[in-house]
């Protein structure tokens, strides 16, 4: 672990500190955490590397991280994933296409490219984007062969990955790059138990934070086609911070070499076994995904089976109207694995709501750059106004609508809490 070795060994000299940051590396009258992490928060120095132009430690945990995931080049960030997908696409080839169940920075990476873009439309059902079909992208690729990169969620807040090798293949006989968004796929690396997906792809984004023991806002760009590093690279510049947090690259650098055991002592068969076992409970009905480690409990009320889990002490990430979601960890400590079964065993009944609304828009939409004056209306009555900013619901953080889109659908959509709203009106183009 080069950088947290590093910082470990600064913190132990203790210097007296004529250098940012202005905690000075101790916390007098400080909270106990905070205390206990000023003496590893430090700038750039000397000795301590620089993410700009690594060279030294941080250029060796960044190699260590592109070993782990096969990946030719690594690129850490400690601004999330979304700085990464935004300097991705700030560098992509040509015209962009994107899934349309991306989150919410593709369309703000698009927006910000101020260039006509392809939407290739996901099938929603039951308030559930599915997976991106091939056969819809190789659809929308013939009938836009101006298209340069094609961007894809893989896997999804529900685990699923769709079929990324047939995708990859679509988009190497069309000579297009593809750029994922696997935020919540870093573990997969760690485990023989999930597939490989990163390999079919030219870059890929991972937030380490969602799934990985690291702490919020650790994340890394992996570069597989080395052509497109120096792009990414100038735009990472551009996005990113230019002081970035030496405990959240400490935080990356753990979690590669924790992460990295769990498949060696055997912790993520333990854990799969775990699941296997609370997935076995008869009476409640688990949507099938490709990731182990993400519970789906289904066919349900999902706001009243949160309330219920909450109830009983256990936290999941996040519902929706007919599921609860449950992110699990490759080490997963065996007292929450056991607390989380009992919790399932004796978890109520709940009757599912009535189904929501389901569509199947045309397999792509062209996706134009807007701009003029805007207006407020409600949601309900917005059909076929163009829409001037994202809409939709977080998590997942996936837009029901996005800037420059004719808004459809809008009063089946107009349940619950979404993100992009005006006390309930949305803001479209006058």
């Amino acid at each position: 672990m080069p950088i947290v070795e590093m910082l470990e060994k600064y913190a132990a000299q203790k210097n007296a500190r004529f250098h940012m940051p202005g905690h000075k590396g101790y916390g007098s009258g400080a909270p106990k955490f905070l205390a206990e992490c000023f003496p590893f928060d430090i700038t750039e120095l000397d000795f301590s590397d620089n993410l700009a132009d690594p060279s030294g430690a941080i250029a060796s945990a960044q190699r260590l991280y592109a070993e782990a995931y096969g990946a030719e080049k690594c690129l850490f960030s400690t601004n999330g994933s979304t700085c990464g997908v935004l300097a991705m696409l700030a560098s992509a080839r040509g015209k962009i296409m994107a899934e349309r169940a991306s989150h919410v920075s593709v369309f703000n990476a698009l927006k910000l490219r101020r260039e006509e873009a392809v939407l290739v439309n996901n099938r929603y059902s039951d308030g559930k984007f599915m997976p991106l079909a091939p056969d819809d992208v190789r659809y929308a690729l013939e009938r836009n062969p101006d298209v340069g990169t094609l961007v894809i969620t893989a896997p999804n807040y529900y685990g699923e990955t769709g079929d990324v090798a047939a995708i990859s293949g679509i988009c190497r006989e069309k000579g297009v790059r593809l750029i994922a968004d696997m935020a919540h796929g870093a573990h997969f690396a760690f485990t023989p138990l999930l597939k490989n997906i990163y390999r079919f792809c030219d870059a890929f984004v991972v937030s380490a934070h969602k799934t990985l023991p690291a702490m919020t806002q650790a994340a890394a760009v992996l570069v597989n086609d080395g052509s497109l590093f120096d792009g990414i690279n100038g735009a990472m510049r551009v996005f990113h911070t230019s002081s970035p947090s030496y405990v959240l690259m400490a935080s990356l650098d753990y979690a590669r070499e924790r992460a990295s055991l769990a498949a060696a002592t055997g912790e993520d068969r333990r854990v799969f076994d775990a699941v296997k076992e609370i997935t076995a409970v008869p009476s409640v009905k688990f949507m099938p995904n490709d990731d182990f480690t993400r519970l789906v409990i289904e066919d349900t009320d999902g706001a009243a089976a949160e309330r219920y889990f909450v109830s009983q002490g256990v936290r999941p990430e996040f519902s929706d109207v007919s599921r609860v979601v449950f992110i699990l960890s490759l080490a997963e400590s065996r007292e929450n694995l056991l607390k989380l079964k009992r919790a399932v065993e004796t978890m109520p009944h709940f009757v599912k709501p009535a189904d929501g609304f389901s569509f199947e828009k045309p397999v792509f939409t062209p996706l134009k750059p807007c701009s003029g004056d805007t207006e407020y209306v409600p949601l309900g009555e917005a059909e076929g106004r163009v829409c001037a900013g994202s809409v939709g619901r977080y998590p997942p953080g996936v837009p029901l609508f996005v800037s420059g889109e004719t808004v459809s659908y809008a009063a089946e959509a107009a349940r619950g809490e979404m993100f992009g709203l005006k006390n309930g009106k949305i803001k479209v183009y006058k």
